[in-house]
């Protein structure tokens, strides 16, 4: 018996990874009432499961649906009768292959994850060959924005402030962060310095006269006793002439170079006063 990944042995905390519990009567009679479950760390959740088959020996039943229960770490399947082996057979053995996901919260650190059994005739718990599974640094990004003030007119100057912060326990590296405005303003400028803690490297600055206001050459270090690693990215605005009056968020994104991405938004609403907008008259032809 015995638990294994079709992936890395590798992953990111808060991440997930597929595994699949092999469980095979080896003989010589049959294997009835087997139950089996895998030993996981605290902090390693059972999600869902992806598959369960069955195959070989002189054949395999479920005799009693046990479905894990999600959240917990120590995932319990069952029950099964498990044939004996079939020397006629191409498949000699009976077996049955649970695939499942698991969710992983834990700090960077090796753990393992041990596989066992019980049957009506194992006479007690039967251990497993154990996976070692290393869970390794990344980093996690969030985001907030506001905008002051909330209201303005046509040919107001406003200011939004983004706040990007890294709470994951790797450094975030190559950080690009993508605003999109709303159709009512214009990027004019940057406030310098960034504020943060973030390091900058070939920095790239938004165009002036843009809705897409993108920055990018930042790294975030990692969260840790001092507090988290944080971008604040301030930048003016300004009203175009004559807005459809109305309320108009910004979304954005930021991503690293890993490809870790996160969204924000609709958010930071500006409230415009102006002409509001009237659907023309629908005209409908008369008698002929």
């Amino acid at each position: 018996m015995s638990v294994s990944s079709s992936e890395s042995t590798q992953f990111r905390s808060g991440g997930t990874a597929q595994y699949t519990l092999r469980v095979v009567n080896n003989g010589p009679g049959d294997a009835p009432g087997v139950s089996v479950s895998v030993d996981m760390p605290p902090t390693f959740h059972y999600k869902e499961t992806d598959s369960i088959s069955s195959q070989g020996g002189s054949g395999t039943v479920q005799t009693q649906s046990l479905e894990a229960r999600v959240g917990s770490n120590t995932p319990q399947w069952g029950y099964w009768d498990l044939g004996a082996p079939d020397p006629s057979s191409q498949q000699a053995l009976s077996e049955v292959d649970i695939t499942f996901t698991v969710q992983m919260l834990a700090v960077p650190n090796p753990y393992t994850l041990a596989p066992t059994a019980e049957g009506d005739n194992t006479g007690g718990t039967v251990q497993g060959k154990p996976v070692l599974v290393t869970i390794v640094p990344a980093a996690s990004l969030i985001m907030s924005a506001h905008v002051t003030p909330t209201m303005a007119k046509s040919g107001d100057t406003v200011t939004y402030a983004l706040n990007v912060s890294n709470t994951g326990t790797g450094e975030a590296s190559g950080v690009s962060l993508l605003i999109t405005l709303p159709p009512v303003v214009s990027y004019v400028s940057t406030t310098m310095p960034f504020g943060g803690n973030a390091s900058q490297n070939n920095t790239i600055l938004p165009n002036v006269g843009g809705v897409e206001v993108f920055y990018s050459g930042f790294t975030l270090p990692a969260s840790s006793s001092a507090g988290l690693g944080y971008l604040q990215v301030t930048f003016t605005a300004k009203v175009n002439q004559d807005p459809v009056g109305g309320s108009y968020p910004l979304t954005a994104q930021v991503t690293d170079a890993t490809g870790d991405i996160a969204y924000l938004g609709p958010t930071a609403s500006l409230s415009i006063s102006g002409a509001l907008f009237t659907p023309s008259p629908t005209l409908t032809p008369g008698p002929t």
